[in-house]
């Protein structure tokens, strides 16, 4: 199974349906499922506040925050 490693407290954000978009600079051909990996990274002061401020709980760091289902790669513009 493929793996997406994100931050942890996007990961957990991910896997709380907070957010439900992930960007990268790279495209794939690549749909199915795939795994929400945490980062071993710690969090920054900025991050514990961001969580607390949107009541994300249990980030976990280096854990499987998930499983998804990638479904669609859309270009992200500026516009």
């Amino acid at each position: 199974m493929k793996a997406l490693t994100i931050w942890h407290l996007y990961a957990q954000a991910l896997a709380d349906r907070i957010k439900i978009y992930e960007t990268r600079t790279w495209k794939t051909k690549y749909r199915g499922p795939v795994v929400i990996h945490t980062s071993a990274r710690p969090m920054s002061a900025e991050d514990k506040a961001l969580a607390q401020k949107f009541g994300i709980k249990g980030v976990k760091p280096g854990c499987v925050a998930a499983v998804a289902d990638l479904t669609d790669c859309v270009l992200m513009v500026e516009d």
